[in-house]
């Protein structure tokens, strides 16, 4: 027979497994993903008196957005990627001057494209914050998972700690 403190590790394993696969759906459902990155992020530690769950920097943004002001160097790269990863058709802007042997261009009219849709993307993030950030942000990704195990979490460690007491 395990010991109290076996039973709840298991219990705050299982837990945090459930809580992981909660908020993995809801990224999916609400369509917040584009590469996977976040979800994929997460990962269970436990240690001697508990755990935890852990994942990638940017995850509180999934609920609150991203407010505005500085910007990381790369960002144009990075809403490039997610929009490449989403899917997203931007408009083409063909060149109006015409290839010859005195100028090619730099870039090919999709290359083009792209850049200027994740520049202005991001020169809108810098100044205004996403559409999220802007809205108030919305706690339905993860925060109603959270309180919702930290209730069941609790109730079951009681009930553990309380047999535990009876038991001695």
């Amino acid at each position: 027979m395990g010991s109290y403190n076996d039973y709840i590790q298991e219990k705050i394993y299982s837990t945090l497994t459930k809580v992981k696969d909660e908020i993995t759906e809801n990224i999916y459902t609400h369509g917040l993903h584009a590469s996977g990155k976040t979800a994929s992020s997460m990962s269970i530690e436990m240690y001697e008196n508990g755990g935890r769950l852990t994942g990638r920097f940017a995850f509180g943004t999934l609920e609150t957005g991203r407010k505005p002001g500085r910007i990381p160097r790369n960002m144009t790269e990075i809403i490039k990627e997610w929009a490449i990863a989403k899917g997203i058709n931007v408009s083409q802007m063909p060149y109006k001057r015409t290839p010859s042997d005195k100028w090619q261009p730099k870039y090919s009219v999709p290359e083009r494209s792209l850049n200027a849709f994740a520049g202005a993307v991001a020169y809108n993030i810098k100044n205004k914050g996403t559409k999220l950030y802007q809205s108030g942000g919305a706690e339905i990704i993860y925060t109603p998972v959270i309180n919702d195990a930290i209730k069941s979490l609790s109730k079951d460690i009681l009930l553990i700690v309380t047999n535990a007491i009876k038991n001695k």
